[in-house]
């Protein structure tokens, strides 16, 4: 298991890691029009 930085932008975690998509999708985090948001 990997540690997620806290201070990447959605965005940036899902570029790295398109498997983050599903659960940010069931989680309501919007990654990519809002994608700027940090976890």
């Amino acid at each position: 298991m990997s540690v997620v930085e806290s201070e990447k932008r959605l965005g940036e975690l899902v570029a790295e890691h398109p498997c983050y998509a599903d659960v940010f999708e069931r989680l309501g985090l919007d990654y990519c029009c809002g994608g700027k948001q940090t976890l």
